[in-house]
């Protein structure tokens, strides 16, 4: 794989009161944090309960992912943007699988995937002297303020 600058993976659109880095990683703790919930309801014992518990939180993960696939800048990421765009389509099918069919398989396939990209994003901020100061700047699309 062809190394790229992070700074190309994302388009400059990431208009929000964090700089794109933080909000990447943001991103990927919305993912995981409602995938978590979604597991936890996979356990509850109350069929409607249930249902509810996991289609809001699954649908909140896509949601998520979705605001990071929408912001890949196909163009200027290079390999990397491109290996990224299938897996977040990856994600999106199979969390709505598990959404569709009330199945935990899916949200077990994605999470331990999603927490190794949150924590190389991580690693690669704390690593970046001036993270928060522009490295992955333009030409990196910004996220709208709604996102």
């Amino acid at each position: 794989m062809t190394p790229v600058h992070l700074g190309k993976l994302y388009w400059p659109g990431l208009a929000t009161a964090l700089p794109p880095g933080p909000k990447v990683i943001q991103l990927f703790d919305q993912a995981i944090h409602a995938i978590e919930r979604a597991q936890l309801g996979f356990q509850c014992a109350h069929h409607g309960e249930r249902n509810a518990i996991i289609q809001h939180n699954l649908q909140r993960a896509v949601d998520a992912i979705q605001q990071l696939h929408r912001a890949l800048d196909l163009k200027s990421g290079g390999e990397l943007a491109d290996t990224l765009h299938y897996l977040y389509r990856f994600f999106e099918r199979r969390l709505k699988a598990s959404q569709q069919h009330k199945s935990r398989q899916g949200a077990d396939e994605v999470i331990p995937m999603l927490r190794n990209l949150r924590a190389a994003w991580a690693d690669r901020l704390q690593r970046s002297p001036g993270a928060d100061c522009g490295w992955l700047d333009s030409p990196v699309r910004r996220f709208s303020k709604g996102e």
